[in-house]
């Protein structure tokens, strides 16, 4: 079993997935690059932005606020305790989204990858700050093998200890432990290019999930040691940094290392992989988090198919009305350009025929008068550039291209109810069916991004239930008033708070 998951497996694991990945990847990166308007398209000059107007419309119907958390009780019914740490839980949770990081801009930033990419993925992480302790505590040596214990009778290791004996004969230990000065659960949303998974054809057949992060030396030594630090290359710039920063001189980018953190639940293990050359280095532990499906992230797919779970972004679908809509602006805009008032007139009488034309009411007297009468006046004289082919050319794209916009709203479900175009001449009737109809064709995909938040939050509650320090949660969740309010029930009486962080962890396990 050891052979089979080593270095050179997860490293094929990972070509063999990031290979099945590609179109989507090639896909998501169009999508994305028309949305930014950071590449042109063949034949079109003048752009509409169509593709960034209808993501932005339909962004708010799936994220707009911090939603408002609820625990419940899965049998709706409990005795006091359990509705105490409903109460609590809920609040701490609340607690989270709202002071230990930006969940708003995470989930919009989730949503909007959803949109353009076709996949957006949620990763809960726990984050503890460490402070060092110097702890004092009583040991005893038992007088016959010397070996030493603490008071509950435990045997205690003094290898790394510092040992000072009293006068009583007694001993004292000294030792050196971390302690945690902050913690706090988070949400981060991942770039839809670091994440992996199994390629296989649907979810109750995945073994592993992975994503991709860059890590300087300091990084990998804090969490691998020196030893592997110092075997580690750091000559990986990811793509977007180097980009931004390719046309500042004299700046000198600083290389990381590429490392893959990869949850397998085959294996219930987390690996860490990276390449060293040809030679990868593989780190494997123990899950540092504890999840009721193993996996610390939540993701939601677009437009799978029954063959794969790898998804397919709504550009795709939509490439070809999108395109089609903008050459069709850039023809109106050559139309617009060809429609203006233009033409030639006879050069003999051209000063006295141009100031007529150029100024408001005015009359010029013309020496040549019997001339100008014998050459059919200023009608003969003068001949205007004809617009009406391109007025008519005009007419006809723009219908075109109205045509096209309804065909994507309809295709996006971007109803003008949505995008907030309305006629002031339509019924409330048709708004309301309007309405309906736009809420039908989004209620799956709300019904998923919601279960896909719900989810993600469901991972901040079991970070705090499995990690927190008690003192911390009750601090979140203001327990004091809590149990103060449950004490006026009597049937509440006696309720500790000890019972009550008891409910939490069964309830979430």
């Amino acid at each position: 079993m050891k052979k089979k998951f080593d270095g050179n497996y997860w490293r094929d694991q990972i070509v063999r997935s990031k290979d099945a990945h590609k179109d989507f990847f090639d896909r998501a990166k169009e999508s994305i690059n028309q949305y930014s308007r950071k590449s042109d398209i063949a034949d079109v000059k003048r752009r509409l932005g169509v593709w960034w107007y209808v993501v932005e419309s339909i962004l708010p119907v799936y994220c707009s606020r911090i939603p408002k958390v609820e625990v419940q009780l899965r049998k709706k019914a409990g005795n006091v305790i359990d509705q105490v740490a409903c109460v609590s839980l809920e609040r701490a949770t609340q607690f989270c989204l709202d002071d230990h990081f930006d969940f708003l801009n995470t989930t919009i930033a989730s949503a909007k990858s959803f949109l353009l990419a076709g996949r957006g993925v949620l990763w809960a992480r726990y984050d503890a700050r460490l402070r060092d302790e110097n702890v004092e505590y009583a040991i005893f040596q038992d007088p016959n093998t010397g070996t030493f214990t603490d008071a509950s009778g435990n045997p205690v290791d003094i290898t790394n200890l510092e040992i000072e004996q009293e006068e009583d004969g007694s001993f004292v230990a000294h030792e050196k432990l971390k302690a945690k000065d902050d913690e706090r659960a988070i949400i981060e949303n991942i770039f839809y290019k670091d994440f992996l998974v199994s390629p296989v054809r649907s979810e109750s057949e995945v073994e592993w999930k992975a994503r991709r992060a860059y890590l300087d030396r300091d990084e990998v030594i804090e969490r691998f040691g020196v030893k592997v630090a110092d075997t580690t290359s750091y000559d990986i710039v990811p793509e977007d940094v180097k980009r931004n920063q390719r046309a500042m001189d004299g700046m000198t980018l600083e290389g990381k290392s590429e490392w893959y953190e990869i949850w397998s639940e085959k294996t219930g293990k987390v690996h860490w992989l990276t390449e060293n050359g040809r030679s990868p280095i593989l780190e494997t532990g123990d899950a540092p988090l504890y999840f009721n499906d193993f996996y610390p992230c939540v993701e939601l797919n677009a437009n799978l198919d029954t063959s794969s779970i790898i998804p397919n972004c709504d550009y795709h679908h939509a490439r070809d009305t999108i395109l089609e809509i903008e050459r069709l602006t850039t023809r109106i805009h050559s139309c617009l350009q060809a429609v203006r008032v233009s033409g030639v007139y006879d050069g003999t009488f051209g000063d006295a025929l141009e100031s007529v034309i150029s100024a408001d009411f005015t009359i010029r007297p013309l020496k040549k008068w019997p001339t100008y009468k014998a050459k059919g006046g200023m009608l003969n004289m003068i001949e205007m550039f004809d617009i009406s082919p391109y007025v008519n050319a005009l007419s006809t794209l723009t219908e075109a291209r109205e045509a096209a916009l309804n065909k994507l709203y309809e295709l996006m479900k971007a109803s003008d109810i949505v995008r907030g175009v309305t006629d002031a001449q339509e019924t409330a009737t048709a708004q309301e069916l309007k309405s309906g109809w736009a809420s039908y064709g989004l209620k799956v995909r709300q019904a998923q991004f919601t279960k896909f938040v719900s989810d993600a939050i469901g991972k901040i509650s079991e970070i705090i239930v499995n990690e927190f320090d008690e003192p911390h949660i009750a601090n979140m969740c203001d327990a004091d008033e809590i149990l103060s309010q449950a004490s006026q029930d009597p049937s509440a009486q006696g309720v500790s708070w000890t019972a009550v962080v008891q409910s939490m962890k069964s309830g979430v396990s």
